[in-house]
C-alpha cells in the first residue's frame, strides 16, 4: 500500500502531525501507518514494560481494547513483547473510527498475529461483552486528536467503568505532545 501512494499523497499527508479525521482520505492513514507505526509499537512497548503490564499466567485470560487503534499498534506491540503462548490468551478489541486504518490493521494482524481473538469496530459501543479475567484498556496516541468528541470521551469512560465492574482493569494512556 505504501508504493501506491503518490507524491501529491505525500505532500497533502505530511505536516498533519498524525490528525487523522475519520473522514480524511485514504492515501492519510496510509501515510500515518507508514510514518508512525514502528515508532508508536516501540513507545507502548517501553509503556508496558514501565507499567510492568502483565501478561496472561497459563489459567487466565487478558482483555485488550484498544480505543483509537490505528493500524493495530497496541496488538502488534504485544504480540512483539509477550511469549506466543501468552499472546494466545488475548482477546483484542480495536476501536478505530478511520476505514482504512481498520483494513491496515487487519492485514497486519492477519499475518499470523497468534491472538485468541480479534474483534475490529469503529466505533466504542460495539465492544462485545467482555468476558476475560482481566482488562487492559489502552488509549494510545488518540487523545490529542483534534476531532475526539464529548461522545467519544463518554463512551471510552462508560467501557471503562464496565470493563472495571467485570474484571481488573488497567487503563493505559500515551501521547504526544499537543497543544490541546
Amino acid at each position: 500500500r505504501w508504493n501506491s501512494l503518490s507524491n501529491a499523497d505525500w505532500q497533502n499527508a505530511d505536516g498533519r502531525r498524525g490528525q487523522l479525521a475519520a473522514t480524511d482520505p485514504p492515501s492519510f492513514a496510509t501515510f500515518d501507518s507508514y510514518k508512525y507505526q514502528r515508532g508508536h509499537i516501540d513507545a507502548f512497548r517501553t509503556v508496558m514494560r514501565a507499567a510492568a503490564i502483565k501478561p496472561p499466567d497459563a489459567t487466565s485470560q487478558v482483555a485488550l481494547i484498544d480505543l483509537g487503534a490505528g493500524a493495530c499498534t497496541v496488538a502488534i506491540a504485544v504480540c512483539e513483547e509477550w511469549r506466543p503462548w501468552e499472546v494466545s490468551r488475548v482477546g483484542y478489541r480495536a476501536v478505530e473510527p478511520h476505514v482504512t486504518m481498520r483494513e491496515l490493521g487487519a492485514e497486519l494482524l492477519g499475518v499470523g498475529s497468534g491472538l485468541r481473538t480479534v474483534e475490529l469496530t469503529e466505533d466504542v459501543r460495539d465492544i462485545s461483552n467482555v468476558s476475560e479475567d482481566r482488562g487492559v484498556v489502552v488509549l494510545n496516541y488518540v487523545v490529542h486528536q483534534g476531532d475526539v468528541a464529548d461522545s467519544d470521551v463518554s463512551g471510552w469512560a462508560e467501557l471503562i467503568v464496565d470493563c472495571a465492574h467485570r474484571a481488573e482493569t488497567e487503563v493505559l494512556i500515551t501521547t504526544a505532545n499537543s497543544s490541546r
